[in-house]
């Protein structure tokens, strides 16, 4: 059994934080509670979590908007990319509402929908009614609005 040696110095869990965010970039929340797990003290991590915020290496926003474009890149929709921040401990709607409500975010959006929907009608026999259903759900799954979904897929002609 492996014994973790517990910080209780502030300098000390200070470079154990800076380490950690080189390798993993983290929410507050999710390095806090990686701290917790090193040092018992609050007021030392607490300390250590503001020092770093005003270093500006830790910040919430600037991350959730990097890994929000990263999502729209990877041609992930919005609900998708919530559900995304949501798990990285992020506080997903008031930056994803921010983020993803300006007018360049919803045109990626939609192209991104439009590029998929592309790629698959290649693979599927869009002619049957589980070819159609098929590319509805996994357009769904990739977290598009199945309004938008919808709306697309009759501008092309496939439903």
């Amino acid at each position: 059994m492996v014994r973790q040696i517990k910080i209780t110095d502030e300098r000390q869990l200070f470079n154990y934080a800076c380490r950690y965010l080189e390798r993993y970039p983290s929410s507050v929340l999710k390095l806090k509670s990686k701290l917790k797990q090193k040092c018992d003290d609050i007021s030392i991590i607490d300390s250590v979590l503001q020092r770093l915020q005003s270093l500006n290496y830790l910040n919430d926003l600037e991350l959730a908007e990097s890994l929000a474009r990263a999502l729209i890149r990877r041609g992930y929709g919005r609900n998708r990319i919530i559900m995304k921040l949501k798990e990285k401990k992020l506080n997903a709607s008031s930056i994803a509402e921010k983020f993803l409500s300006n007018k360049d975010a919803r045109e990626k959006e939609r192209s991104a929908l439009i590029s998929l929907i592309e790629k698959k009608t290649e693979r599927l026999n869009l002619k049957t009614a589980s070819g159609k259903k098929k590319i509805v759900d996994f357009l769904i799954r990739r977290g598009f609005d199945p309004a938008t979904v919808y709306e697309v897929l009759r501008e092309k002609g496939i439903i």
